[in-house]
């Protein structure tokens, strides 16, 4: 809801996609396109003239990239699977769940995160048979997605030194534990090799908030 106040202070029209939909739309000018308008080639239209689309790890922000149109992600707690195929722009992003082991009482880091999601794939019931507890994405953070990616779009983004030092850190550790898994799982259950990991960068604005992510033990990351 405040990431949509936010677009439509902008100037925004607000539509929200989807296809049987079991209810009705509720935030006020937003048109629910999912519910009132919903028609197959009507959705490639839609996606085609976008600025951008926010979505979860679903069928329309998988397509999208195809016409150029960059996505926000949210709620990921996939990464490494379903990504064979996927497009990108150069503008994706996206924020992920917030994984807590009952176990350890604790959040996990980047590198457990990646453990846990190629071990459980992308079933929620995987997650709870090893005591994780997914935790949704808050309004706040995914208004704070929201507007990066529209700064980013916008070239108004500033990055920052402390920024740029934070992702390197990032990808320094999905680097790293890509190169230590040959074979993914769920892929060598279904007679394939390699990984294809999610390879959008994580917002910088949710990184900053939670940078027990990047708090790696030498042993995990190869260092």
């Amino acid at each position: 809801k405040s990431s949509v106040a936010y677009l439509q202070s902008l100037g925004f029209n607000v539509i929200r996609m989807g296809k049987d939909e079991k209810s009705k739309c509720e935030i006020e000018n937003v048109i629910d396109y999912a519910n009132d308008f919903y028609d197959e080639l009507m959705d490639f239209y839609l996606i085609a003239n976008c600025k951008f689309l926010i979505g979860c790890e679903s069928g329309l922000t998988l397509i999208t990239p195809f016409w150029g149109k960059p996505i926000l992600v949210t709620n990921v707690n996939v990464f490494c699977y379903g990504f064979e195929s996927m497009p990108t722009t150069e503008y994706d992003l996206y924020i992920p769940k917030k994984f807590y082991s009952m176990k350890e009482k604790r959040w996990l880091n980047l590198y457990e995160i990646l453990e846990i999601s190629n071990k459980c794939d992308r079933y929620d019931n995987n997650f709870a048979k090893e005591g994780i507890k997914l935790i949704d994405n808050t309004n706040e953070e995914i208004l704070k997605a929201t507007e990066e990616m529209n700064k980013k779009l916008n070239k108004t983004w500033v990055q920052t030194k402390q920024e740029e030092e934070y992702m390197e850190e990032y990808w320094k550790i999905m680097k790293n534990w890509r190169v230590r898994h040959k074979t993914s799982i769920t892929r060598k259950k279904n007679g394939a090799l390699g990984y294809e990991m999610i390879s959008m960068p994580i917002c910088f604005s949710f990184l900053i908030e939670h940078l027990y992510l990047l708090d790696i033990k030498e042993q995990d990351n190869g260092f």
